[in-house]
């Protein structure tokens, strides 16, 4: 009978290959990014924290500042901020519910949504370009191990969850 056990020196052994692995993509992406291969989005001068939310409410297509200030474990005051800043430059506009009025959601306005498309944009021409590196037979191997994790992946899980710290002033 097989067990699950896994030794101490093997863990240690898994996480060295993973940081080898991140430490491979980052300087690859770095390297694409480097020749040029960015969509001008980076001159929208963004924090990380922005970024992440902006990305969050498109998927999401409207919150209500109650909930940002849930999602941020924030006041409602401090999640009132945090989309003003985002309101002023035109990512992000407040609109009445139509169905309650006394709710406040914000939604993603037409530059907010290019803004996506855009960074989006750029991960895909960015991973071409790293993926048009590869021999075709390297490239079914690397098909193989995304499905791989693929299929190990909860349903439930779900990429971009929370926020850049540095940009969220906790209250209390």
């Amino acid at each position: 009978m097989k067990t699950d056990y896994v030794s101490m020196s093997e863990v240690t052994a898994i996480r060295s290959s993973v940081d080898v692995v991140l430490d491979l993509i980052e300087e690859s992406t770095g390297a694409i990014l480097a020749g040029g291969a960015n969509s001008g989005w980076i001159d929208a001068e963004l924090t990380l924290g922005q970024l992440r939310f902006i990305h969050e409410l498109a998927n999401e297509r409207a919150l209500s500042i109650s909930q940002v200030a849930g999602r941020l474990g924030v006041t409602l005051a401090t999640a009132s901020q945090f989309v003003d800043r985002l309101e002023k430059p035109g990512y992000v506009e407040r609109v009445h519910r139509s169905d309650d009025r006394r709710v406040v959601e914000c939604r993603l306005t037409g530059r907010g949504l290019e803004l996506i498309a855009a960074m989006r944009g750029m991960q895909r021409d960015g991973l071409a370009q790293l993926l048009g590196l590869l021999e075709p037979d390297e490239l079914r191997d690397l098909e193989r191990l995304f499905r791989a994790i693929g299929q190990r992946l909860p349903a439930t899980s779900r990429p971009g969850s929370g926020f850049a710290e540095e940009e969220i002033e906790h209250d209390g």
